[in-house]
């Protein structure tokens, strides 16, 4: 007979889906354990950054991480975000860094890192709804137009178009700026003693399945299935109405594309098509 209750042993194989403190413990131990040199997806969020670290992991028996912030005060800033968000969740991706804060790039032990730009304003709407429903400000659809404007003005762009300076430059003192990058050809490889970078675009990850395949010594190219897509995710349909209503003023569009980021990821013509996307319709094209 099966006893009332649980023993010692059940409680604790439980006891970590309950405690962070002791999921987080675990996790970082048994990362510990890993002495070949890591492969870091290291990129803003909603990058198609999924799909890479999944193709990668199928294909290579190497330690794959996947980040989003490296810096200390980000990585512990988000970290008590999400607790006080959403105690329950166990946010792989902090995991990660705080493991890889630990173990950070050396002659010795290099990393090979991948990492991923979006135009500012199309990854400022997928940030806006991966955690709209955690912080409670997705609603009816005007409403959440005008919530998304507000948030791409004030957070979403100026966290893209300063990612670079901010958290890879800091973390793997590779500033990108210097380096040459050719939109046409929509990826570019740096090299340090410590660091091989590889740079994609989400625009052009039509290029990244060689590129990548390319820069990991693969025979062939990765093959990439996309993950994480917000066509299958419950906010869908408010989310497709966003990207159709949704429009930005001058102002906001300038602080997108004239910025250092835009200019040196994407050609002028790119650019246009942005400004032309985003922007209001002029009123010579009104209907009348």
């Amino acid at each position: 007979m099966k006893p009332l209750l649980p023993t010692l042993r059940e409680r604790l194989r439980h006891l970590p889906r309950r405690s962070y403190a002791l999921t987080k413990w675990r996790l970082l131990r048994r990362m510990d354990r890993d002495r070949e040199d890591p492969i870091v997806v290291f990129c803003m969020s909603k990058t198609a950054s999924s799909a890479i670290v999944r193709a990668v992991q199928h294909c290579l028996h190497r330690p794959v991480y996947k980040v989003h912030l490296l810096t200390p005060v980000a990585v512990a800033r988000v970290e008590a975000q999400y607790r006080r968000t959403d105690p329950t969740a166990r946010p792989r991706h902090i995991l990660h860094a705080s493991h890889l804060l630990r173990r950070p790039p050396t002659t010795e032990h290099p990393w090979t890192v991948v990492t991923i730009v979006r135009e500012p304003i199309g990854r400022s709407a997928s940030d806006f709804f991966q955690s709209g429903a955690r912080l409670g400000r997705l609603g009816d659809a005007p409403t959440t137009i005008a919530a998304f404007v507000r948030f791409a003005t004030a957070q979403g762009i100026p966290r893209t178009i300063a990612w670079f300076d901010r958290e890879l430059r800091v973390s793997l003192g590779i500033d990108v700026y210097e380096y040459p990058f050719d939109p046409a050809i929509g990826y570019a490889t740096i090299e340090t003693p410590s660091v091989r970078l590889l740079i994609l675009r989400q625009e052009s990850l039509d290029v990244a399945p060689r590129a990548l395949g390319h820069f990991l010594g693969l025979p062939e190219p990765l093959a990439l299935t996309r993950e994480n897509d917000a066509a299958r995710k419950p906010y869908s349909d408010l989310y497709d109405t966003v990207l159709q209503e949704a429009r930005l003023a001058a102002s906001t569009l300038d602080l997108a594309y004239t910025s250092r980021f835009a200019q040196h990821f994407y050609s002028p013509a790119e650019l246009d098509g942005f400004r032309a996307r985003w922007g209001a319709p002029s009123p010579d094209h009104q209907q009348p």
